[in-house]
């Protein structure tokens, strides 16, 4: 019987990846699987409410600027604010 150590099981894992998604996508994958990671983290550490207060802050703008917000996510109101200040 063969016997398949941590180093052994690591390269068919890593062979085994590759051929699912190609050597295209594995950069794309890491990138995803550490910005979930950083997520969680914040999370866990409760950095959330953080955010929640910078979402605030960006309405607030928005609506001084006139930019309607409703329905719409953080990253649209963004684009919206920046679109607005490029133009005055």
């Amino acid at each position: 019987m063969i016997r398949l150590g941590a180093p052994e099981i690591l390269v068919i894992l890593i062979l085994i990846v590759l051929l699912i998604w190609g050597p295209k996508q594995i950069p794309k994958l890491a990138r995803s699987l550490g910005l979930a990671k950083k997520e969680f983290e914040k999370a866990a550490k409760g950095e959330v409410e953080e955010e929640e207060e910078t979402t605030d802050e960006l309405i607030k703008l928005a609506k001084e600027l006139g930019i309607d917000t409703e329905g719409k996510s953080r990253e649209e109101i963004k684009k919206e604010i920046l679109k607005k200040t490029k133009k005055d």
